[in-house]
């Protein structure tokens, strides 16, 4: 998927650290103005979960906070359902050979705040608290695990997919929210 029509976005806001560079893009105003949507908070969190699935070398995603329309119409173009959805991934499925300089792109991850803050009393349990800062934070993970290759169409892969979405949650989110 082409990601020209993004230029449209309020903001746009690059992290390298290390050799993993993510992209973050905040589309609606409501959504810039969230307190929770701190490009730093989550393109850390989606790097250390890029590198902690074996992402390395010269790669970047995009992470996108659109709005419940932009989602719908993306759930509806790409996956065929109707009305927004709180998460989706867009792996890129291809490998090409290419210069070190230029970056291996890994995919696309868009999430809507809304349809997260509606889920989240959902996820509540002894270390989500049910806020949608831990809600985002289960997404971005969930996204970046779509992205790697991991799904969950069926219940042996979703089972082994929520056990990783646990154990990295508490490896890079959970933990680091214990200490503030």
């Amino acid at each position: 998927m082409l990601l020209s029509w993004l230029l449209q976005s309020l903001v746009e806001a690059f992290r390298y650290i290390g050799l993993v560079r993510v992209t973050i893009i905040v589309y609606s105003v409501d959504a810039q103005q969230d307190s929770s949507l701190d490009p730093t908070v989550w393109g850390e969190l989606t790097r250390e979960v890029l590198l902690a699935s074996g992402v390395s070398g010269n790669a970047e995603c995009y992470l996108s906070f659109v709005s419940p329309q932009e989602i719908a119409k993306l759930n509806m173009e790409y996956m065929g359902k109707q009305g927004p959805t709180d998460v989706l991934s867009f792996p890129v499925s291809f490998e090409v050979e290419i210069s070190a300089e230029i970056p291996r792109i890994l995919g696309e991850i868009y999430i809507c705040c809304d349809v997260a803050r509606e889920n989240s009393q959902e996820h509540q349990d002894d270390l989500h608290d049910g806020s949608l800062e831990d809600e985002l934070a289960l997404l971005v993970v969930h996204g970046v695990l779509h992205l790697s290759g991991m799904d969950h169409e069926i219940e042996e892969e979703a089972e082994v997919m929520e056990a990783r979405e646990r154990d990295l949650l508490n490896d890079f989110y959970y933990s680091k929210k214990l200490k503030h």
